[in-house]
């Protein structure tokens, strides 16, 4: 099964040059695991830990769950410091304020617990499928995840513990005005074919917005039909297609946006931050090489590849490896990230109060309060 996982590596595995990595040393990693024994999450955690060396989000090991995985209504985020805040709230009544430092998870210190448990399964976007060893996907938030009914006991700085039940969120997009004639949609995810549909009506409801604010914040992804579907609404003409490239610089196929419906034509804005992965990487890709519009915020997760090639280890255990590179006409992929226009960061204190929050509550959601300030001075 090793020696499977290698070839495949070697043989499609697209980015070892653009990051820098040595295939010998990841082949050597492998060849040093114990023997094969997958009923061993030990096993699991250290051939995980082998294929993060290759630092992409899309060729992982999956643990596919027959429960149902859930979160805590809330989302952490770790200091430069090394200190755990509470982010994010998604629920009324836990007991907690945006801006509380967390020293323990289910007695654990925080960040030790959020550090051992990226090597570890963690919840996706869909919420049931369990990613290994990927730092894309998991983050503060989805280390938090578990069986749906369990729940996670936090401890608090103030001295004091509170649990809290993990529990299913569908995130539908969002869409409201802001002040000055402002059109905001918050985007969880493109993983729903359907969403299609309500970002349609998205943009039916603010095509008079003298400005449009897409909020791609935590979207790790999902279908690129679905990106190219939005943008469908933002072009009034064709515009390039993209290529789908194997490591050997063969040509897949070409993927790309046409226009379609009444044509939004104001100025568009995406947020950003770490978790803006795969799919809604590439809407943010789309956004800057049209030049038809700006991203404010933190850099994009990345992930510029198609994983088309995958082998099942045992029942429930899924290996994939990037296949196809998504990149411009040009040749150039946004794998690594994309640094945004209008770059955002946070100091702990920012963080403490909540200024690091994806709110949507303008004067305390900086990277929104930031985007509104752009906007401003392009008037």
């Amino acid at each position: 099964m090793v020696e499977t996982i290698d070839a495949m590596v070697l043989e499609h595995y697209p980015f070892a040059k653009q990051k820098g990595i040595d295939l010998r040393v990841f082949s050597n990693q492998l060849r040093n695991l114990p023997l094969d024994e997958l009923e061993d999450d030990q096993f699991l955690v250290e051939l995980a830990r082998a294929v993060a060396l290759l630092r992409d989000g899309h060729t992982r090991i999956e643990r596919y769950h027959l429960e149902q995985l859930a979160e805590p209504a809330l989302s952490l985020r770790e200091a430069d410091d090394g200190l755990v805040y509470v982010s994010h709230l998604k629920a009324k009544g836990l007991g907690l304020l945006v801006g509380d430092r967390i020293d323990t998870i289910d007695g654990v210190a925080a960040a030790q617990y959020l550090e051992a448990r990226r090597a570890l399964p963690s919840a996706w976007h869909q919420g049931q499928i369990g990613h290994i060893g990927v730092d894309h996907m998991g983050g503060a938030a989805s280390a938090l995840a578990g069986p749906a009914g369990t729940s996670v006991v936090l401890g608090l700085a103030q001295g004091h513990e509170i649990t809290l039940d993990r529990r299913n969120f569908f995130s539908e997009p969002v869409a409201r005005r802001l002040p000055g004639n402002v059109g905001y949609i918050d985007i969880a995810t493109f993983g729903f074919i359907d969403d299609l549909d309500r970002l349609d009506t998205a943009i039916n409801d603010l095509m008079d917005s003298r400005a449009l604010i897409i909020d791609l914040r935590g979207n790790g992804g999902g279908y690129p039909s679905v990106t190219d579907g939005l943008f469908g609404r933002l072009i009034a003409e064709d515009v390039a297609a993209f290529d789908m490239v194997a490591a050997d610089g063969t040509h897949k196929r070409t993927i790309g946006p046409t226009p379609r419906g009444k044509t939004y034509d104001g100025e568009v804005v995406i947020l950003t931050d770490g978790m803006t992965f795969s799919a809604s990487n590439y809407l943010a890709q789309r956004l800057v090489y049209h030049k038809r519009g700006v991203l404010v915020g933190e850099r994009t997760g990345g992930g510029s590849a198609s994983p088309e090639q995958g082998l099942l280890l045992v029942p429930g255990i899924w290996f994939q490896v990037s296949t196809y590179v998504l990149q411009t006409p040009e040749g150039v992929n946004a794998e690594d990230g994309l640094e945004p226009q209008v770059a955002v960061s946070f100091s702990s204190d920012e963080i403490v109060n909540g200024l690091a929050t994806k709110s949507a509550v303008v004067g305390k959601d900086k990277v929104l309060d930031e985007a509104i300030r752009f906007l401003k001075e392009k008037r």
